[in-house]
């Protein structure tokens, strides 16, 4: 925990943190200098309250992981927040950290931790259903969801179910249930196929969300069903 403090004309970053977790940086003052606080390859890291007035970027990071920046000050000549990764992977490694946090909140065997949305909007743990039984198997925990996911998703989702209850009715009723963690998403690459939906290895058909040909549920069976008539047509034509 760092707190209570000024720091005025450093040499160079007034706060300099590498391969850290679980950073608390409050009521700290930072005056000229350089970069006034600089976070890298962290984890869980809360700066709150501070004002930094500095020559150079006030906040900055790279390959962070949960970074939470509230109720500070920022005067600075070149940019309030600068943040951003190196490691190209970094995108595999965050949605390894979620699936074992899930993991280890649904108590193992692959339980899945789930939460009604009115418990979750509140921010209370769920001890059980109301009107609408989870699907999930082998089984569900409830529990809270913000012991599993990040400050950021966690805000973002308060925030966007009460917008999207005002569009789609019910999308966000108390009994409703979120089940976490979906981090099995489209793929960020695409395997390229020709207009006879195959690759370069003729009998081979990419198609769906894993070969990067679909965005959903709905869009992956369009394709497939697209592939399938191209080999019904390769079948048909050739034998």
């Amino acid at each position: 925990v760092l707190r209570g403090y000024t720091i005025k004309d450093s040499a160079n970053w007034a706060h300099a943190i590498q391969n850290s977790a679980n950073i608390r940086c409050e009521k700290v003052t930072v005056l000229g200098g350089h970069d006034g606080f600089d976070v890298r390859t962290c984890d869980n890291v809360r700066v709150e309250n501070c004002d930094f007035i500095c020559g150079d970027d006030a906040i900055a990071g790279f390959d962070n992981v949960n970074v939470t920046i509230r109720g500070c000050l920022l005067d600075t000549a070149c940019s309030a927040l600068r943040f951003g990764g190196t490691d190209v992977l970094a995108g595999v490694a965050f949605q390894r950290r979620l699936e074992e946090a899930a993991y280890a909140l649904g108590g193992g065997g692959y339980a899945a931790p789930a939460q009604t949305v009115g418990d979750f909007l509140a921010h209370r743990p769920s001890i059980g259903p109301g009107r609408v039984t989870p699907t999930y198997r082998p089984a569900v925990r409830w529990c809270d969801l913000h012991d599993c996911l990040p400050p950021f998703v966690c805000a973002a989702l308060e925030e966007a179910l009460p917008l999207l209850e005002k569009k789609l009715h019910g999308f966000a009723a108390p009994d409703a249930v979120l089940t976490a963690v979906e981090t099995r998403s489209s793929s960020p690459v695409r395997i390229v196929r020709d207009n006879t939906y195959q690759t370069a290895l003729r009998g081979l058909y990419p198609c769906g969300e894993g070969a990067g040909y679909a965005g959903g549920i709905l869009s992956a069976a369009a394709d497939g069903m697209r592939c399938a008539e191209q080999i019904i047509k390769e079948i048909t034509q050739h034998g």
